[in-house]
Order: C-alpha cells, then sequence, then structure tokens
C-alpha cells in the first residue's frame, strides 16, 4: 500500500534498480556524474581508461586489443593531390604477432631495496662521497680539466721527485693545473687543513682528489708555475722573435728601395702637373702608400678610338712606362724582381699584429718573473736544478725578445714617419696598403712595353792639328815649322781643324795635276810624290792627312 505523494520503486533485482532521483527542488550538481558512472574522460577507480585515438572515438571505431606497443614518434600531415599516399600499393605482408613480441612496452618495475645499506656497497664500488669542497659546477668543469691527468697517486709521484717534468705531462694538463693551483685557493687550503692521508682520499670526488696533491706537496704552485711556462709562453719567443725581424727587415727594405724612392718623387710630379691651377698643385709630399694607390684609380682615355676592347690605361700604367725607360734596356727587367721581393717582405710584416705580439710579450716576461721567484723552492733536488735552469735559459730569451720588441718600434715609428703616413695607424694596416700597391706596381710593370733602344753616338774623328801634334811629339817633328815664314807661307796650308771627310778628293787631284813645273829634279820627285800621294786618296785614305798643294815634298814623313 503506497501513501499519496511517493514513488514505489519498482520491484526486481537490486542490480536493476533504478538510480535514485534527486529531490524536487534541487537539480543535479554541475560536472557530477550519475550515481555508478564515471565523469566524463575518467575511467572508474582502479580500472586505467582505455588508449584510443581521437579519430576512432570520434568515428566509433573499434579499439584495438592486445599488449602496448612502442610508439612511433612520427609527424603525421595531410595527403597533399598527386602524392604518393593518394594512390598506395598494398602493404606487404607482416607477422604481427612478431612485432607484438619485439616491440612491447615494458611495464615500470618498481624498485625493491633488499639487504641493509652496507650490503649494496660490497664489492668493488667505493664508499659514498662524503667530502666536498667544490660546487656542482666547479666540479664538472675541473673533470673536464683534468681529464688527461694521470692518476693523482702518479702526480703527486711526479710533482714530489720532478722527474722528467712536465715532459712527462700532456701540456694541457699542466696548464690546466697552474691554472687551478691560481685560482682554487679556498679549497686547496681546506684540504690542506684536513690532513688526510693518501688512503683517504677515496672519500673525495675527483677533481678535489688533484687538488688534495695540490695541497699535500710543498712547493706545488712554484713547481707548476716553472712547468707551465716551459710547455706554455716559452714556445711562443721563437715565432714572436721571427715576427720582430719580419717588421724591421720590411722597414728597413722600404726606406732603402730605389724603386720606391722613384715611384715617389715620379708619382709627384705627375700629380703636380695634373693638378696645376688647383688648390693641390705644387705639393711637396704626400702620404704614403694611401696616395700611390690612387694612382691606380685614375684611368685615361683610349688613343686608338678604333680598337673597342683596348684597355684604357691608368696613371699607374704611365708612371710604370716611365720607370721602365728611365731604367734603360739593361736594367729595366730588374724592376719586377725588385718589386716582387718588397711585396713578400710586406707580406711577411702584414701577418704581425704589433700590439698583439707586445701584449704576448710582456705575458712572458711576467710568467718568467713569477717563476723565478719561486726557483729557491724547486731547487732541492737534481731535477729541480736542471728545471732552474731551463727556467733561467728562457728567462734570457724573454730579455732578447723583449730588447728586439723596442728596437722594432722604433723602426716602424721611422718608417712611418718617413712615409709621412698617417698618424696612429696600424702597423698591420700599413703594410697591407703597401701589399696592395706593390701588387698594382708589379702588374703596372710587367703590362709596360721594353725600352727603345737608342743608337751609339758616331765616333768623333780628331782634327789634323791633334793628329799634328801628337805625330810631332812622337817623331820628334816641329809642327810650327812655317812659323818663321810669314802670313805667305801660312795661306798655302788648308785649315789645321778640317777633317778628312771635308774633303774634294777630285779636286785636289786636278789641283796637283795642273801645278807649274819646278827645277827637273825636284819636278821629277814632285811628280812620283804625287801620283804616290793620288794612289793614297783612291784608296780612301781616312786619317785625315792634309796635302800641301806645292810643298808636298819633303813633308810625305809628316802625313804619315
Amino acid at each position: 500500500m503506497s501513501m499519496p505523494g511517493t514513488v514505489t520503486p519498482p520491484k526486481g533485482p537490486p542490480s536493476e534498480t533504478a538510480p535514485a532521483r534527486p529531490p524536487p527542488g534541487k537539480a543535479q550538481g554541475k560536472g557530477k556524474a550519475p550515481a555508478g558512472k564515471a565523469p566524463p574522460g575518467k575511467a572508474p577507480p582502479g580500472k586505467a581508461p582505455p588508449l584510443m585515438s581521437r579519430a576512432a572515438m570520434g568515428t566509433g571505431a573499434p579499439v584495438p586489443s592486445g599488449p602496448k606497443l612502442r610508439p612511433l614518434f612520427w609527424t603525421t600531415t595531410r595527403p597533399p593531390a598527386k602524392s604518393v599516399w593518394t594512390d598506395l600499393h598494398p602493404p606487404a605482408a607482416f607477422d604481427q604477432a612478431q612485432l607484438e613480441r619485439q616491440f612491447a612496452l615494458a611495464e615500470a618495475r618498481t624498485l625493491t631495496r633488499t639487504g641493509s645499506r652496507s650490503q649494496l656497497h660490497q664489492g668493488n664500488e667505493e664508499p659514498r662521497k662524503r667530502l666536498r669542497v667544490l660546487d656542482d659546477r666547479t666540479s664538472q668543469n675541473l673533470a673536464i680539466a683534468f681529464k688527461k691527468l694521470p692518476t693523482p697517486e702518479c702526480l703527486w709521484s711526479v710533482l714530489q721527485t720532478l722527474d722528467d717534468f712536465p715532459d712527462c705531462l700532456p701540456a694541457e694538463a699542466v696548464m690546466a693545473l697552474h691554472a687551478a693551483v691560481s685560482e682554487q685557493h679556498e679549497p686547496i687550503e681546506q684540504l690542506r687543513q684536513m690532513c688526510l692521508p693518501k688512503e683517504g682520499i677515496l672519500q673525495l670526488d675527483m677533481p678535489e682528489r688533484y687538488l688534495w696533491v695540490l695541497a699535500s706537496v710543498p712547493g706545488s704552485s712554484a713547481r707548476l708555475a716553472c712547468g707551465s711556462l716551459i710547455v706554455g709562453p716559452a714556445r711562443e719567443i721563437n715565432d714572436l722573435r721571427l715576427a720582430f725581424e719580419n717588421l724591421g727587415t720590411c722597414c728597413q727594405a722600404l726606406r732603402s728601395s730605389e724603386l720606391v724612392r722613384k715611384c715617389a718623387s715620379t708619382s709627384l710630379a705627375i700629380g703636380n702637373l695634373l693638378n696645376r691651377g688647383t688648390s693641390r698643385s705644387n705639393a711637396t709630399a704626400v702620404v704614403l702608400p694611401d696616395s700611390l694607390l690612387k694612382l691606380d684609380e685614375l684611368r685615361g682615355i683610349v688613343e686608338d678610338p678604333a680598337n673597342e676592347n683596348a684597355r684604357a690605361p691608368t696613371l699607374l700604367d704611365f708612371l710604370a712606362q716611365a720607370l721602365v725607360d728611365d731604367a734603360g734596356i739593361q736594367h729595366f727587367k730588374e724592376l719586377c724582381p725588385e718589386a716582387d721581393d718588397l711585396r713578400a717582405k710586406a707580406r711577411a710584416a702584414q701577418m704581425v699584429s704589433l700590439e698583439e705580439s707586445e701584449r704576448c710579450c710582456n705575458e712572458i716576461c711576467a710568467a718568467v718573473a713569477k717563476a723565478q721567484r719561486g726557483l729557491p723552492e724547486v731547487c732541492g733536488s737534481p731535477d729541480g736544478k736542471l728545471l732552474a735552469e731551463k727556467v733561467n735559459l728562457i728567462g734570457s730569451e724573454a730579455d732578447s725578445a723583449a730588447k728586439l720588441l723596442a728596437s722594432v718600434k722604433e723602426e716602424l715609428t721611422a718608417t712611418q714617419q718617413w712615409s709621412c703616413a698617417k698618424p696612429k695607424t696600424k702597423g698591420d694596416e700599413w703594410f697591407a696598403a703597401w701589399v696592395q700597391f706593390l701588387d698594382q706596381l708589379s702588374a703596372a710593370l710587367a703590362r709596360a712595353a721594353p725600352p727603345k733602344s737608342q743608337p751609339a753616338p758616331a765616333a768623333q774623328r780628331s782634327a789634323l792639328k791633334e793628329l799634328n801634334c801628337d805625330q810631332g811629339a812622337a817623331t820628334g817633328t816641329k809642327t810650327v815649322s812655317n812659323a818663321g815664314k810669314g802670313q805667305a807661307a801660312r795661306t798655302k796650308l788648308f785649315d789645321d781643324n778640317a777633317r778628312a771627310e771635308d774633303f774634294d778628293i777630285a779636286a785636289l787631284l786636278a789641283q796637283a795635276q795642273q801645278a807649274p813645273p819646278a827645277k827637273s829634279s825636284s819636278q821629277s820627285n814632285s811628280k812620283l810624290t804625287a801620283d804616290a800621294g793620288g794612289q793614297r786618296l783612291h784608296v780612301g785614305n781616312s786619317t785625315g792627312k792634309h796635302v800641301h798643294s806645292h810643298e808636298f815634298e819633303g813633308k810625305e814623313n809628316a802625313f804619315r
């Protein structure tokens, strides 16, 4: 029997009983699932939700059965038209059971601790590190730096005896130890105060064990300073000396080069001619080598307009041709080798940064001074004395390099002032400009035409007066034999300054034949002499001998 206003539940088993409705006037709580059902997206307690893709959930595809497999993390996309995915071939057959066996996802296993802590550290495992003086980051950095070192026990023996030190250790490891002993003062002091025995270092981490070696060996800082000097900065001294020598050699070569001087003077004259009538005319000096680089930038005109492929000459080509013509046919081939030699020296000097080299030289000198201050702590053993000798030798080489640096700086300053370089110009940049100009000059000299060969000047023949004087001095004949005969006798002679090529041979022969006859004996003699003289004139006598028309007889020896 039911009362009014009450609802009688239907009869049946308890499992089929409908869920109770909320009281009148109260709605079901927001987000709460009906009794006996889990909220949406959550599995009932004690049961994991099934793995299902969103596409399968949306389409109602059946949930795959089988064990969980290892996922493949690849990138999915939408297949474009006419791609391999739009027209797929059937897949090859494979064994699904084997796939599930080989790629099954292993379940996470909970580590169960069995036995006491002492049983976990049985065997050859080291005890847990309990003593630490370094933070994690410093310990990691030192572990990386010390990875090339031998064991701490071997390192302790090497530093203690100095046997073949520092050559027995890698250079990087020696530098790392020296840096550690210089930077890790507090950890090393803490380890020194602990007074740990050699067997107690097992309680330390590996980087701290090496620091313990530095703390336990007396004078380790001085020994590592000497070793770091030998394997590090000392190997750079020879390179520094070579660099300084290249700088000094190039500076001296530029100042003493005739080619550079000739280029400077010729370019100044050419530039003043081009700049006439302007504010830059009548210049007395220009900045080198910057001004010389302007020569290759100024181009002229092609003299042959018909040749379209002709290259317009530059002002540097004009200068090079002038240098070649000035050198002459015998020396113009020496210009290109001289320019190439200067360029090689300038290129070697360009590779040296004087500022960087000076800083490196100062660091080496400081390292030498630091190592020499610690030598009293090192010289206690024979190997220590050998180490001290090496340090002193490096010190002398460093002093020599420092003196060479001071000399090179003076050379560079003097050479830059000689070339009127811009103030505060770096050495490597200045030498680079010289390399560029000498490169251009060498190419221009190669393009220049060889100088034209000039004809040899004609040989000047001696005048008859000079011949008469020479022959008179040689034979003892007086050259002024006609001085007392008066002006009348003088007029019978030709000019003493006349030349043989000025004679009219035919007129002389005719005059000799038309001469009036004299005495018989003298006439015959003069006739014979005239015939002999005529024969000599016919064979082209070019010795410049003068012939007396009426007094030829008796003067044959003088003409000869």
